[in-house]
């Protein structure tokens, strides 16, 4: 009786195993087949991400093209008075990009003023700078206009580490010679101690 029960408790290991191979199988053929397909959207991607750089390029020469014909007009098919007046358009185009930048220096100066009040010794100079340099960052131009203008340090800079100590050993260069040529150890003594 034992006998049966045993033989009902295990398992076909015959047909579990093939079971399981095919899902494998199958498990493989699917993880294969999904890795081509991902390198065929990738191959997809880069064509269709070249094909847009290329035609966003030619947008924006066509567009470059379009407003240069559209913004100077031929002298041929201009009158005397249309030749002016575009003339006149063009320097009063000129003088209120000039103004919208004048503008937003004087913004970006008063701005700086306002957060580094040192600045206002020396306004005139800070402007000047503030010319010179227009794209750059207010904060760091104020920052280093202002250490360009600290007063400069001379001669050498004290020392600030070492022996505090002023003045000599209490040897001259010949004591400090004849010590190390005729007593080593006193003189590494001296050495240690700091007194030479």
């Amino acid at each position: 009786m034992e006998d049966k029960n045993l033989e009902t408790q295990t398992p076909q290991t015959g047909t579990e195993k093939t079971a399981n191979q095919e899902g494998e199988k199958t498990t493989q053929k699917t993880t294969e087949e999904l890795q081509k397909e991902i390198s065929t959207l990738h191959a997809q991607k880069e064509h269709f991400r070249e094909k847009f750089e290329k035609a966003s390029s030619e947008i924006t020469d066509w567009q470059n093209k379009y407003n240069s014909v559209v913004n100077t007009p031929s002298d041929d098919y201009m009158t005397d008075g249309e030749k002016a007046i575009f003339e006149r358009q063009k320097l009063l185009e000129k003088e209120i990009s000039d103004i919208k930048a004048e503008k937003e220096l004087n913004k970006k100066f008063y701005e700086a003023i306002s957060e580094y009040p040192d600045l206002k010794k020396d306004e005139q100079g800070f402007m000047a700078y503030l010319l010179e340099n227009p794209s750059t960052n207010i904060k760091i131009l104020a920052e280093s206009y202002l250490f360009s203008q600290k007063p400069k340090k001379k001669g050498l800079e004290t020392p600030t580490a070492g022996s505090k100590a002023e003045g000599g050993t209490g040897y001259t260069e010949e004591e400090i010679k004849k010590i190390r040529e005729t007593d080593e150890k006193l003189y590494t003594k001296l050495i240690k101690e700091g007194k030479i």
